[in-house]
């Protein structure tokens, strides 16, 4: 398949459509634009047979020649046998509930500060204490539902 078959005019010219759509550039390189008009390079190889799909960020803040050495250095990564969402794997693994919690709570903008407050408050006073320095992955449906349990019992149903 032939690669570097895309050009900037191409990426900035390419429109949104009723269905998402992929401008392929080889290798696995693509171009994906969302049925809302968003624009992220990917790129699709296999591991150990499965098929993945790793994203390399928005265009035209990623341009395509870095799109395309992002691509290069994932290829050769995957040559040495090594895993290109592995360093990814290992920063989510590491992430508390309290730092997910804290990371999700400052991005949302269409809520009042005062609903903010209060569910960071709750937060704080009944989650936190007892999972929030668990790491997220080690939390499981049973921990969470005892917290919560404790919480309905007590009468806190928001």
């Amino acid at each position: 398949m032939p690669t570097n078959t895309l050009t900037d005019a191409k990426c900035r010219g390419a429109k949104l459509g009723p269905k998402p759509q992929k401008l392929f550039d080889g290798g696995g390189l693509h171009l994906f634009v969302s049925s809302t008009g968003a624009k992220t390079w990917r790129v699709a190889y296999r591991l150990a047979g499965k098929p993945q799909t790793l994203s390399l960020g928005p265009y035209p803040d990623v341009t395509l020649a870095q799109a395309r050495g992002q691509r290069d250095g994932l290829k050769a990564t995957l040559r040495d046998a090594g895993d290109p969402k592995a360093p990814r794997r290992a920063k989510r693994a590491a992430l508390t509930l309290q730092q997910a919690g804290e990371t999700y709570w400052s991005g949302r903008r269409d809520l009042s500060p005062s609903y903010l407050a209060n569910a960071h408050r709750a937060l704080e006073r009944h989650i936190y204490p007892r999972l929030g320095s668990a790491p997220i992955a080690s939390i499981d449906r049973d921990q969470l539902l005892a917290v919560l349990d404790t919480m309905d019992a007590a009468g806190r149903h928001t």
